[in-house]
């Protein structure tokens, strides 16, 4: 079975027959991380509410199903990025907003998953800086390969 493509905007999308659309694999993408996120906001109400110990091993038996079930998202996200890498117009501002969108969305992710001890010592951090190091990657492992920056030509077949 062949992905198809299709031309929108600037861009391109790939959809599997019947199945996908690059949208639908971001929805996807996006529950998935909701539910992983769902589960540590979870643990944590239910620790001011000091459950009963017969509950809270049900509670972290939950938790962890929720948390594999969300570290789905991350190869999802991965898989975007080096996306977004042979498509975009400027590897620079690509970059450039994935780590002014993560210092912007630091101090909410602190406060919403980790309590007030840890906030902002570095011990935790969201995820755009991470996958900004992913697209530093990728841009020096292109460069390494070919010499030049490239771009993906429209008209390769996908497989």
């Amino acid at each position: 079975m062949v992905n198809s493509l299709e031309r929108i905007g600037r861009g391109l999308r790939y959809r599997l027959p019947g199945v996908f659309s690059s949208a639908v694999l971001k929805y996807i993408a996006a529950f998935l991380m909701f539910v992983d996120h769902s589960a540590v906001v979870m643990l944590r109400l239910c620790r001011m509410v000091e459950m009963l110990a017969a509950d809270w091993n049900r509670l972290v038996m939950i938790y962890h199903v929720m948390r594999h079930i969300g570290r789905f998202s991350f190869p999802i996200f991965c898989f975007f990025i080096v996306e977004g890498y042979c498509y975009t117009g400027s590897k620079i501002k690509y970059l450039r907003n994935l780590i002014l969108f993560g210092i912007i969305s630091e101090i909410p992710f602190e406060k919403a998953l980790f309590t007030d001890e840890v906030f902002l010592k570095g011990q935790h951090s969201n995820v755009f800086f991470t996958l900004a190091l992913g697209l530093i990657s990728v841009w020096v492992i292109d460069f390494l390969l070919t010499g030049r920056y490239t771009k993906m030509p429209e008209n390769v077949k996908q497989i």
